[in-house]
Formats: structure tokens, sequence, C-alpha cells
């Protein structure tokens, strides 16, 4: 029997892109993902992205931001993950797919890793808090979201972990509606682990303890790349970065173990 494809996508914002980081994501998947994956990106066309298409087999669903989304990202995020999941659930010349893996450019494969680590419930070991009167968007999203669980009976444990996220699409939908993502910005990622996984008795595992195997997290420019190689080849996961932790050499580093 032949085995069954895992969807993977990864949404691409080019002008948020700062070098190498979509290329060696993608190249990360493809070599340390036990399984036949299918690779969507969805967003802005790109030189990087068409490369991709033909060298890789990777699809490509165009879907530019919207504007009126720029200072409110998660918007953008939800027509996106709308956009997908009727583009891979209705088209006939798609697989239909029932989930997907959902992850980000700057979040790279560095050992091999299965479904069943993806689908692992993680967090970072706090509550959400967040500031409504915060200038960043991240920080208003979290409050948002939080208060939001809360009122709905819900736990708001902190699922913000910058990791592939694994998601149903029929538990997405119903959290995208009963929330008004498609209006109200939130932390989706957030809300699908704390609506749909309530028990107490549930294991999560915190991965903001260091030594942990799921990740790495370099965040800032000095991050001791010597320190990085030794915890990828202890076994780590996953690299990731942010903005202000993103180098050449960062990339070159990772491009080692893809």
């Amino acid at each position: 029997m032949k085995e069954k494809k895992t969807l993977l996508i990864i949404p691409y914002l080019r002008a948020a892109a700062q070098g190498g980081e979509l290329e060696t994501a993608v190249n990360g998947w493809l070599k340390n993902f036990k399984g036949d994956l299918q690779i969507a990106i969805i967003g802005d066309e790109s030189p990087v992205v068409k490369k991709l298409v033909t060298q890789q087999k990777v699809v490509f669903l165009p879907s530019e931001r919207d504007p009126k989304h720029a200072k409110e990202p998660a918007l953008d995020i939800a027509r996106k993950m709308r956009y997908a999941m009727s583009f891979f659930a209705n088209n006939p010349l798609a697989d239909n797919f029932s989930g997907c893996i959902w992850s980000n450019d700057d979040i790279y494969p560095v050992n091999p890793v299965t479904l069943k680590d993806i689908k692992a419930l993680k967090w970072i070991g706090t509550e959400m808090t967040g500031n409504p009167e915060s200038a960043n968007y991240f920080q208003r999203s979290m409050y948002r979201s939080a208060v939001a669980l809360r009122e709905a009976g819900k736990p708001a444990h902190n699922h913000c972990t910058h990791l592939p996220n694994w998601f149903d699409f029929g538990r997405l939908k119903e959290v995208l509606d009963a929330y008004d993502c498609d209006n109200t910005p939130h932390l989706i990622g957030c809300l699908y682990y704390n609506h749909w996984y309530t028990s107490p008795k549930a294991v999560r595992i915190d991965v903001s303890k260091p030594g942990n195997r799921y990740k790495v997290g370099v965040y800032t420019r000095n991050y001791d790349l010597d320190s990085l190689r030794k915890q990828i080849e202890a076994g780590t996961l996953f690299v990731n970065n942010s903005s202000a932790g993103y180098s050449a050499e960062l990339i070159l580093a990772v491009r080692k173990y893809i």
C-alpha cells in the first residue's frame, strides 16, 4: 500500500525574508522528515519560490497579504489557513488532506523528525498573559486570545513555541469560526491547542527548558554557533531564529545538517 502523504504548509512573506530562510527550511524538511511529504508555500511569489517549485516539486499558492493586515498579521494567517484548507480539501487536482503541519520559513529541521514528534503537545511552561496596550501585535494578540479562551471556559496555556504545529482541518475551521479569527487577531495555535486539549492530565512538553530535544532558539546575533552545533549533534530536532537572531553565518551552520 502506498504511504499516505503528509501535507506541510509554510506561509511566506517576501518583505520579511532576510536571506536564505525559506530554501533552508524546505531542504531541511525534505532531508529530515521521516515520511512522504507534500510541501506547499502560501504567500508571495519570489525567485526563491519559483526555484523551489521547479526543483523540489513544491506547490505554490499565491496569497499576498492585504495591506490592511500589515499591523495585525494574525488576520492574514487566518485568511491563508482558510484558503489552504479549501484548496487541499476540495481541489480535484490536489491530494485530499484532512490536516497539515503548519510551520514557518525560519524553522529548520536539523535531525530526523516524525509526524509523532510534530503532534506531541508542546508549550513553554507558562500561562498566556500579553498586553492589550502594547505596540507589539504579538503581545496584543496574546492578551486577546487569553481573554477569549478563559471566557470560553478553556485553559490558557502558552503554546507559542515557535515550532511546527499539527492542525486537523475540521478542528481548525471550528476554532477559526468560534473565535472570529477572520476579524479578530488571535494566536491561532494557542487557541487550537487550548480549545481541544482541555484535560489537566494532558501531557505537555515544556520546550522552554534547556536541553529539551525539540528546539534551539537563536534570538540574538551573538549566539554561540559552536554551542548550536553541539546541540544539533546531540539530537535537537529543530533550530529556529527570530529576525534579531538571523545571520548568514547561522544559515551556513544549519545547512551542514540538511
